[in-house]
């Protein structure tokens, strides 16, 4: 279960991506799993939404600092942009 959802959207593999305000993670889900696929910390974890580009470059918001954050693809760790 993952608490309080806000922003479910799908990559270009129709894998479905969820965050929420209440958890620091992002996670992936496939027809065979679930895993985390990006990390937030401790004071970002306010996700509103979640889209990604042409490249497969995920970004999020950061609700509680007004900032957004660029996820390659395959990286746990987000650059701030």
């Amino acid at each position: 279960t993952i608490a309080s959802p806000t922003c479910i959207n799908f990559d270009s593999n129709d894998n479905m991506y969820i965050g929420g305000h209440d958890i620091n993670y992002v996670f992936r889900s496939t027809p065979s799993y679930t895993t985390r696929v990006a990390a937030t910390n401790s004071f970002t974890d306010h996700l509103d939404y979640l889209i990604f580009d042409n490249n497969g470059s995920m970004y999020t918001n950061d609700h509680n600092s007004n900032r957004v954050r660029r996820y390659a693809p395959g990286s746990l760790n987000g650059t701030i942009i």
